[in-house]
């Protein structure tokens, strides 16, 4: 974090650029949600931007067509997980359909780009159920949560129990925006 504790600043990392900095391969990414089922409903995220130049900052914006609770992680090239969303300064991560979620918006923190450089991805997951972790999470003692390694698909419901023969088996969808950091 950077700043005083007013405004403290995540910073976001990624993969290396070869030398010459030339652009990297496109990231192949599975989004398929849960194993290969289509998402109950639409959601979208999308970057202020899809390049960053280094100490820019980053602001995500998010969309859901149903009420929902949303979780955000950010996956660096190494696939290290973070969750972004919800936080210590943004706990409530409930989404009303068609309004728009700006992270981090008013929160005191800000999103700024650092080395090294490279390609990044922001994954998204709606559901109409509250994830189980997250009802009694105490913030003051994580701002994020680290996951570390974790397969993209296993963000799909982690928090979420799923219940066979469940009277309302929560709705669930996804969706993933990739950027680039690029040194100036």
């Amino acid at each position: 974090f950077e700043g005083d504790s007013a405004q403290p600043v995540f910073f976001v990392t990624a993969s290396e650029l070869p030398p010459n900095h030339a652009a990297p391969a496109p990231v192949e990414i599975d989004a398929t949600f849960p194993a290969g089922e289509p998402a109950d409903f639409n959601v979208s995220v999308v970057t202020n931007r899809p390049i960053f130049y280094e100490n820019e900052l980053m602001t995500l914006s998010i969309q859901a067509e149903r009420d929902c609770y949303i979780r955000v992680y950010l996956i660096n090239a190494a696939m290290q997980v973070q969750q972004l969303f919800p936080n210590k300064w943004q706990p409530e991560n409930f989404l009303n359909a068609g309004r728009t979620l700006d992270i981090p918006g008013t929160a005191k923190f800000h999103l700024r780009m650092t080395p090294p450089y490279g390609i990044e991805i922001v994954k998204v997951i709606a559901s109409t159920k509250q994830f189980a972790d997250l009802q009694q999470m105490q913030w003051e003692q994580k701002p994020f949560l680290n996951y570390g390694k974790m397969p993209l698909k296993a963000m799909n419901s982690k928090g979420v129990a799923m219940e066979e023969d469940a009277p309302e088996a929560p709705q669930m969808s996804q969706a993933v925006v990739m950027y680039e950091i690029r040194p100036r």
